[in-house]
């Protein structure tokens, strides 16, 4: 069963060392790149309210499986920017997700999305109406995993040169 935990001073070094396979690096940073940006951002005071609890090990049962860090992000801006690839005024973004490499191929990416689908629809750092996401085109593994969940495409990030998805809650 997937369970998402806290990243604590006794997991910490297991989830730097989790990788991805060779054909997977170009998809998502490390993940000791991930916790150092969460520590920049919490050291100076940048962190959205989810934050550092918004960055998960993920687990089956007792085993390390994989590692997550998301954000609850609000816009309070009366802009109306044509850009915008979606116009939710607050919501949960996936920014990172990966399974280790030893790991792979076995459901727990799909199970993480889940779980995570399922922890944000509880508002744990205030009400969203959607989560958001991204992906590399040539990702088709997360693309097929987002599709089974009903997020919606809504277009391609020419800043991060990935395809944005969507899913109301």
């Amino acid at each position: 069963m997937i369970d998402l935990r806290k990243i604590t001073w006794d997991n910490y070094e297991d989830v730097i060392a989790l990788k991805v396979d060779d054909e997977q690096k170009g998809f998502v940073c490390s993940n000791e790149f991930t916790l150092a940006q969460c520590y920049v951002g919490q050291i100076n005071n940048e962190n959205e309210p989810s934050g550092p609890e918004g960055t998960f090990a993920i687990y089956n049962d007792d085993i390390l499986v994989g590692f997550n860090m998301s954000l609850y992000e609000t816009d309070d801006s009366e802009e109306d920017d044509d850009d915008d690839l979606f116009t939710d005024k607050s919501w949960y973004n996936i920014i990172r997700l990966m399974v280790d490499e030893k790991h792979q191929g076995k459901g727990y990416g799909k199970a993480a999305i889940a779980k995570l689908i399922e922890y944000f629809k509880t508002s744990p750092n205030g009400k969203a109406t959607a989560i958001i996401s991204s992906y590399k085109p040539d990702n088709i593994a997360m693309q097929k995993i987002f599709a089974s969940f009903g997020f919606e495409e809504l277009g391609f990030d020419d800043e991060d040169s990935e395809n944005i998805v969507r899913l109301p809650i």
